[in-house]
């Protein structure tokens, strides 16, 4: 478990300091509520590892009360959790879900060594003609507040021969023209809802390089 980014809508009707409402991460209070509000969104990161995560209404011990205590009912809706994903390629396999491919199918190497120092990454096929195209893509659900994609990439394209693009949505956020001289990293946004980011090698004039990819990252932000 990788962790991700928890969100909940709440409307509390509390008024300390005859009540309050809480959310916690194991037992330590993440944000709170002391008076009413109408529905608003919260967020909250929820780190790697198992974790609790509790929606609690305090009552202190005050006695009596006044005209402007609220009853202290506290309601919560939309729970949605988006996690961290990472996909490494490891175990000679693809993990992340919604993954596909269009046109000739990338491959797993485990000959050429991955990123830092792992032992398998994904390949681009070998195309033949003029303006060939592969695509591996992965589709994703983002938080409200938008998310971070970030990977690792070698490259042995070369233009006007071929080249590797990078797309999100359809609109493209990197454009690989020349060889690496190793791996290197890129980091884009990502927009709330759906998105689909396409890893993209084509040739322009019949290229015969190749991409390799490796650690893609998905973190939602909160």
């Amino acid at each position: 478990f990788l962790g991700g980014a928890l969100y909940y809508d709440v409307k509390p009707d509390v008024r300390m300091p005859r009540s309050g409402f809480f959310v916690k991460l194991d037992g330590t209070t993440k944000k709170g509520f002391t008076f009413p509000k109408d529905w608003a969104q919260g967020s909250m990161s929820i780190p790697p590892g198992e974790h609790g995560v509790t929606f609690q209404v305090m009552a202190p011990d005050v006695m009596g009360a006044d005209e402007l205590s609220s009853p202290g009912v506290v309601r919560v809706d939309d729970v949605s959790f988006y996690p961290a994903i990472l996909e490494d390629f490891e175990g000679g396999r693809i993990a992340v879900k919604n993954a596909e491919f269009a046109g000739t199918p990338w491959s797993l190497d485990a000959t050429s060594g991955g990123a830092d120092g792992s032992s398998t990454c994904l390949k681009s096929p070998a195309l033949f003609g003029s303006n060939s195209s592969s695509k591996f893509k992965i589709t994703v659900e983002v938080p409200p507040m938008g998310g971070d994609l970030a990977f690792e990439y070698r490259s042995k394209v070369w233009m006007p021969e071929d080249k590797f693009v990078v797309k999100i949505n359809g609109n493209t956020v990197a454009l690989v023209s020349s060889p690496t001289s190793g791996w290197e990293s890129i980091e884009r946004g990502l927009p709330q809802g759906t998105s689909t980011v396409e890893f993209e090698y084509a040739t322009v004039t019949g290229g015969k390089g190749s991409v390799w990819l490796d650690n893609i990252r998905i973190t939602p932000r909160w």
